[in-house]
This record gives structure tokens, C-alpha cells and sequence, in this order.
């Protein structure tokens, strides 16, 4: 049976090994105590789904302090290593972590979750408003740094890969250009949200 609690700092290293082994990467420990533990704001609200006492779900909130027009604070949180291992997918983890994150967040006096995320349907399905589409883009500024920096990310890299890391390099250089001469791009404020109170 799957459970759901706020992690501990003795959780930290089972939960980097749970990110660490889904999605094959290697965050170190000290890669997570800072996103995570060491924040302006205090450490995250994290929590995390178990069964048998292995970790199959993780989510969390990290505080960060929002000044409003009228100079008023609120205590707004970034949900952030939202992830359910792939055997355990269809078991209602992912909405039952957030209904238990949800809480233990306007327990802690947060006033609204913001993020970022292609994956709409499941946050709306918890009660995210999505008030914009938001994509992720590459915005060269030097190709031929970008393009080293593109190329080094796998060192297997095809020849044919080579000239489409180049390609795109160049592309998106040039459409940055033309985007700033025709409009002020303005970064825009939340995403997706949740209010709380």
C-alpha cells in the first residue's frame, strides 16, 4: 500500500537515487540539499509516495516570497521534482501526492503553487489553472559557443547530428534577432497555479 509523508533530510539521499535512476541522470546529493534544503525562503515542502518503504513518487513546494503591485508579500510556492515511477503509474500517486502536498503547503502558510510544465491535462485534472502556453526554446547568443556546448552533451554524436546541432544553432540566432527588432519580449508572471486560501 502506498503511503504519503513529508521527507526528512535522512530521505534526501532515496529520493536523489529515485530521480537519479528514472530518469538516468546523475544529480549529486549536494545538487539536491542546495535546489531543495538550502533556499532563500527555507528548505522545500517535500513529499514523497512509499510502498514497502520504497520510494515510487516525489513532489514538492519551494517557498519563494512574492511582492504583489501594492506592495503586499505573499508566500508562493514552485512545485518542483514532480516524478511517480513507471510501475506505479496509473494508481492515482501523482493527484494523491499533490492533495497530500496541497495541505501540508497551506499548513506551512503558502498562498498559492506555480510552475511550468507541457504536461497540462494531469495538473488540471489537481486543480491547476493554466491562464497561458508556455514552450521551452534555445536562444543562441554565440553559435559557435552554443553550438561546442550543444556538441559536447553527447560525445557520440552522428556526423548528420553534427550539422542539425549547427543548423539549429544558427536558426534560432536568427530568429531571435528578427523576434527582438519586431517585439519587446516581457517575461510574464505565473504559469500554472493553484490558490490555496
Amino acid at each position: 500500500m502506498v503511503e504519503y509523508k513529508l521527507a526528512s533530510k535522512k530521505d534526501y539521499s532515496r529520493i536523489n537515487n529515485f530521480y537519479n535512476r528514472i530518469y538516468n541522470r546523475s544529480r549529486t546529493i549536494e545538487q539536491f540539499e542546495w535546489e531543495f534544503h538550502a533556499g532563500p525562503f527555507g528548505p522545500a515542502i517535500y513529499a514523497i509516495a512509499e510502498d514497502k518503504g520504497k520510494v515510487v513518487g516525489t513532489n514538492c513546494v519551494i517557498p519563494i516570497h512574492l511582492v504583489k503591485s501594492n506592495g503586499e508579500v505573499i508566500i508562493s510556492g514552485k512545485s518542483e521534482d514532480t516524478l511517480v515511477d513507471p510501475h506505479y503509474r496509473g494508481q492515482n500517486i501523482f493527484s494523491n501526492i499533490y492533495k497530500f502536498l496541497f495541505q501540508k503547503s497551506k499548513e506551512e502558510g503558502i498562498q498559492l503553487i506555480w510552475g511550468f510544465t507541457p504536461a497540462k491535462r494531469p495538473f488540471k485534472k489537481v486543480g491547476f489553472k493554466i491562464p497561458y502556453d508556455h514552450e521551452q526554446s534555445l536562444v543562441v547568443n554565440n553559435i559557435i559557443v552554443s553550438y561546442n556546448h550543444l556538441n559536447s552533451l553527447n560525445p557520440n554524436n552522428s556526423s548528420l547530428t553534427k550539422v542539425k546541432i549547427f543548423g539549429l544553432c544558427v536558426l534560432s540566432k536568427i530568429k531571435y534577432a528578427i523576434s527582438k527588432k519586431v517585439k519587446n519580449l516581457n517575461p510574464v508572471s505565473l504559469v500554472n497555479k493553484v490558490n490555496l486560501v
